[in-house]
This record gives C-alpha cells, sequence and structure tokens, in this order.
C-alpha cells in the first residue's frame, strides 16, 4: 500500500469513527429522553381522568417520536458498522 493510500484510509477510518461517536451519543441522549418521558407519563396517568389528558396524549406521541428517532439512529449505527468493517 502506497504512502496516499494509507493517508486516506487513515483519514477515512477517522471520520467513520467520529461519526460513529456521535450517533453513539445521540442514541443515548434519546434513550434517556425517551425514559424521561415514559416516566412522565407515568406520573399522568395516574392523575385523575380529566386531569392533564392532553399531556399524557403529547407524551405518547414525544415517545413515538423518539423511538423513531431511535430507530434511525440505530440502522445509521449499523450501517456505519458495516462500513467500518468493509474496510478492513
Amino acid at each position: 500500500m502506497n504512502h496516499g493510500n494509507f493517508d486516506r484510509l487513515k483519514e477515512s477510518i477517522r471520520v467513520l469513527i467520529d461519526k460513529y461517536r456521535s450517533l453513539k451519543f445521540r442514541n443515548i441522549q434519546l434513550e434517556q429522553e425517551n425514559k424521561e418521558l415514559k416516566d412522565r407519563l407515568k406520573l399522568v396517568e395516574n392523575l385523575p381522568l380529566d386531569e392533564d389528558i392532553r399531556e399524557a396524549e403529547k407524551l405518547k406521541q414525544d415517545i413515538e417520536r423518539l423511538k423513531a428517532e431511535r430507530d434511525e439512529v440505530k440502522q445509521r449505527l449499523q450501517r456505519l458498522i458495516a462500513e467500518l468493517e468493509s474496510l478492513s
């Protein structure tokens, strides 16, 4: 392998590692936010029926949005891992 190819490979790996770390961090953030929303939802669901029904619905929507975003981040992580594996 000549020096130019090695440098290009090294830079590609660095970029992929940075992307992986960024996606992994975002996934952790989403999981934490999802947990907090679930906890809030449990509190709201324990209120009398006529109180904060809208808040409970909003929380459920937020949880669904986070699940979709988390799934997207996981898919991106899997693609990134596959790309890293194909380089080796």
